[in-house]
């Protein structure tokens, strides 16, 4: 395999310095934050639900994408195929892991889904497979080479980028933010109106309103970067750079916050630093599935996936 020849990289010397230490104070916030979840996920037992299991995958996923980041940038070709390929697998990884969650918490809530973990086998195909074989189509046009302050698809064949990455992401932004919609109405319409719903609940719809917002911080500057870069490929802008450079390499830290950290993973370590065992808290954030149910048209799926004295586990 061989680069492309990205041209020139758009920016002065101390310019791409800069760009490079941005980027690697961002994927090691990243990757600090990732392998706290990846810890906690195999420290913690209980902790394992299947939605949690989820965020696990996507942790994995974040960590690795971290990588990249804190690769030389020497010219070398096989370090900047490297970060290619590290680039466009796990951070389209990371993105599809997000839809796998949306979906997961869409058939539990809405549907009253018990068996949510049968789709695990599907889910590793589609954030596994899927930005695999995305990565590969550039390699066939020898499409990965400088890329501007990095090493990603050239300039001059920009149209991966858009076919790899970045259609995907806004195609999966609208499927999340779809499913979160139809999950939001369906709550508000359990614990809204009726006021049924347990402070821990109501922690959980809101919270719910953060998780496809995530993409919006994470990859606005980038894609509005990058589709400047197609229209004048000459003039790239520093600071949007820069934004784009730190906002898109820490996604591991939102995903952490917004995914990670809930009430159950804070109860733990509170325990662990105070030397005892948190009881009486570990499903706080749960919601009350048994009270959703009935009204629409996924009744009678509901009904064959929803069994007497069973509760789908997907607390986050």
């Amino acid at each position: 395999m061989s680069c492309a020849d990205g041209g020139d990289r758009g920016f002065e010397p101390e310019q791409l310095a800069t760009i490079e230490a941005l980027g690697k104070t961002a994927s090691s916030l990243s990757f600090v934050c990732s392998s706290f979840i990846i810890v906690c996920y195999a420290a913690f037992p209980d902790l394992r639900k299947f939605a949690f299991k989820l965020v696990f995958f996507l942790s994995i996923s974040d960590m690795l994408s971290s990588i990249p980041g804190f690769l030389p940038m020497n010219g070398q070709c096989s370090m900047c195929l490297a970060q290619a390929w590290l680039y466009s697998i796990f951070a389209n990884s990371s993105v599809f892991w997000t839809a796998c969650i949306t979906h997961c918490l869409w058939r539990a809530l809405v549907h009253h889904d018990v068996d949510v973990a049968r789709f695990e086998r599907y889910y590793h195909f589609v954030s596994w497979m899927v930005p695999f074989f995305f990565a590969v189509l550039p390699q066939l046009d020898n499409a990965y080479g400088q890329a501007g302050a990095w090493c990603w698809i050239v300039r001059s064949k920009d149209h991966w980028r858009y076919i790899q990455f970045y259609i995907p992401l806004w195609l999966i932004f609208g499927f999340n933010l779809t499913l979160y919609l139809k999950i939001v109405l369906r709550l508000r319409s359990v614990f809204g109106s009726a006021g049924e719903g347990s402070s821990g609940d109501m922690k959980v719809f809101w919270r719910l309103g953060l998780y496809p917002v995530i993409l919006v911080i994470c990859w606005s500057a980038a894609t509005v970067n990058r589709l400047h870069n197609s229209i004048n490929p000459d003039a790239p802008i520093y600071w949007l750079t820069c934004v784009q450079v730190f906002l898109s390499n820490t996604a591991g830290c939102w995903n952490c916050l917004a995914y990670g950290l809930n009430t159950n993973v804070r109860d733990k370590l509170r325990g662990l630093l105070s030397g005892r065992r948190q009881l009486g808290h570990a499903d706080r954030d749960d919601i009350q599935l048994t009270k959703i149910g009935g009204g629409d048209e996924g009744d009678g799926e509901e009904e064959r996936h929803h069994r007497p004295g069973q509760e789908p586990s997907v607390a986050l």
